[in-house]
């Protein structure tokens, strides 16, 4: 088109006196036609960019959550990991067979990033009664498993209930959850609302950056955790990780009761390490010096 308006690359001129062709100008061009356009740039990104970008307020960021247990955030996720459970059937036959469907239910605290407890599903999918039980383990003192694997290092101390006698039987204001079936269920919604007294927070549908510390505690746990294991699935079928997990699920008979206790200890280990978001305290310490302070938060009544 240069070369059409009479622009001439003899006589050394512009666009043909630079080495790319002024090819960063043009690309210059387009990210400020981006920028000024975001509506229509953001098209391009997929449909998950589009539903996040139209969910994302304009203005005043998010109110700043300091007190523990004033807003919390629950979620469930599927293990990359598969197990192998024994048992004898009807006939007295003794048989193992392989599970890849293990979903940990979890409650961590905004303010403080506390994981307040947990539950795990065998099933298919988890329903209500089981979000009932990962409410109940995050609201009672909390009880460990029995530990049967040898040279496991169990933290003394690994949740706000063990530390803080404070804390025990504390319910949350607000908690934000996904838009799952099991989530919007009427049991989940009546108990939340008359046992508890609190709000649901259900975000925009496919936002779960609306949810960051339940996200980013889940990918903690896959990484320094059950990536690592010989029956891991993996992240994805092209994991390198990823080597023959049945085999091994079969010929190391990894048991629920096993990853239970290395669920514990993970999140016993995530309570207690410090983190830089938070001065270099650990979760469990920061939320024992704010209820120090007298932040405010509610118990479950004693009825």
């Amino acid at each position: 088109k240069c070369k059409e308006l009479n622009i001439s690359p003899e006589r050394g001129e512009y666009p043909f006196n630079t080495k790319d062709l002024a090819k960063r100008s043009v690309y210059r061009y387009i990210k400020f036609l981006k920028e000024k356009n975001p509506s229509k740039a953001i098209k391009d990104l997929g449909e998950s960019a589009s539903t996040l970008f139209n969910s994302t307020g304009i203005g005043d960021v998010n109110t700043i959550i300091e007190r523990p247990f004033e807003r919390v955030e629950f979620d469930a996720h599927r293990l990359d990991i598969m197990l192998a459970i024994r048992y004898t059937t009807l006939a007295g036959d003794e048989v193992v067979e392989n599970i890849d469907r293990i979903w940990l239910l979890a409650i961590i605290d905004c303010a403080t990033t506390v994981t307040l407890g947990y539950h795990i599903c065998l099933d298919k999918e988890y329903s209500a009664l089981d979000i009932m039980q990962c409410y109940r383990k995050a609201i009672f003192p909390h009880q460990a498993p029995a530990f049967t694997i040898k040279g496991l290092e169990v933290p003394e101390y690994g949740y706000h209930s063990q530390v803080i006698p404070e804390a025990k039987f504390a319910i949350w204001d607000e908690i934000a959850m996904d838009n799952a079936k099991a989530n919007r269920s009427k049991l989940v919604k009546e108990n939340t609302k008359k046992i508890l007294d609190s709000r649901l927070n259900y975000g925009p549908v496919g936002t779960p950056t609306r949810r960051p510390f339940i996200e980013q505690f889940f990918n903690l746990l896959e990484e320094n955790g059950f990536h690592r294991t010989t029956t891991t699935t993996g992240s994805s079928p092209n994991d390198p990780r990823k080597n023959n997990p049945e085999e091994n699920a079969v010929k190391y008979e990894v048991t629920p009761d096993e990853i239970e206790q290395l669920i514990e200890v993970l999140i016993a280990q995530i309570n207690n390490r410090s983190k830089k978001s938070l001065g270099s305290l650990s979760p469990l310490e920061v939320m024992a010096q704010r209820i120090k302070r007298k932040m405010p938060f509610r118990v479950l009544d004693e009825e």
